[in-house]
């Protein structure tokens, strides 16, 4: 069972070698690399800008409450 498995797993390696270059695989990394970090970048972008909103809300709120208070 297991030279089985050793075979079928050498037979997926050599079709990994075959699809191109060494240099194409990196570049096609390299493009995939950038879009996750691009993404990853908006996301905490997103988050971050969603967080500084809820506090400028907090904010606004309490200065909002105090002036209520002391008019």
């Amino acid at each position: 069972m297991n030279q089985e498995e050793d075979l079928v797993d050498n037979s997926h390696d050599e079709q990994i070698l075959e699809c191109g270059s060494e240099s194409q695989k990196l570049s096609i990394l390299q493009i995939f690399g950038c879009h996750i970090t691009r993404l990853s970048l908006l996301l905490i972008e997103r988050s971050y800008m969603y967080c500084r909103i809820e506090e400028s809300e907090v904010l606004l709120s309490g200065l909002f409450l105090s002036k209520h208070v002391k008019g």
